[in-house]
């Protein structure tokens, strides 16, 4: 075997992750699989007070003193991660490059006609490609869509108009109170082409 060859390869490979990856998510999928083991905030909730410091998070500079998740390296785009931690201070963050100041929205008590505001992405690259956003959003947990320990969301259908992109979903959650729980639900995710303005409903 060529080592030089081989070597090569994983180095194109390795450049392919970090350099971004845009335009290889340009659909929903069918599923999401969301896990507490994957949350960016995981050893961040010992208290109510970290808990809900955690809701908010603020949009800086990433710098390489920052980790990125495994999970959503598939999301750097021009070797910019959306979003980082911060472990030495026990902070999420995410990137000014890509959005505002972002709230966390739960998907799991959302209502009908009520919005809970997440922010504003300020990037073209991702208003022009809603599904990599909302998978994004989704995976990343800035959506909240369980409780305690895990849920699946399933991807129902989308709407695309001049001024608004949405998308519909079903989650499915699992929780613990004496016993094992399911919780269904279902939201919308809601861009404003024109703002970047995000928000979620019921």
């Amino acid at each position: 075997m060529n080592t030089k060859r081989v070597l090569t390869g994983i180095l194109c490979l390795l450049i392919c992750v970090l350099a971004g990856a845009d335009d290889m998510i340009n659909e929903f999928k069918k599923e999401y699989f969301i896990q507490s083991s994957q949350s960016p905030w995981k050893g961040f909730t010992g208290s109510y007070e970290e808990e809900q410091a955690g809701k908010t998070i603020e949009a800086v500079v990433i710098t390489r003193m920052f980790s990125i998740p495994v999970h959503l390296q598939k999301y750097i785009i021009d070797y910019n991660s959306p979003l980082a931690i911060d472990r030495l201070n026990k902070k999420v963050y995410v990137n000014d490059i890509f959005f505002s100041t972002l709230h966390r929205a739960d998907a799991t008590r959302a209502e009908t006609n009520e919005k809970q505001i997440i922010g504003a992405v300020k990037d073209s690259r991702l208003m022009n490609n809603p599904a990599f956003l909302f998978s994004f959003l989704i995976e990343s947990q800035i959506i909240e869509t369980y409780w305690h320990v895990e849920a699946t969301v399933s991807f129902i259908n989308s709407d695309d108009t001049a001024a608004l992109f949405s998308a519909r979903f079903h989650g499915r959650h699992v929780y613990f109170t004496n016993e094992k729980n399911e919780q269904e639900y279902d939201f919308s995710i809601y861009l404003n082409k024109k703002t970047g303005e995000l928000w979620i409903t019921g």
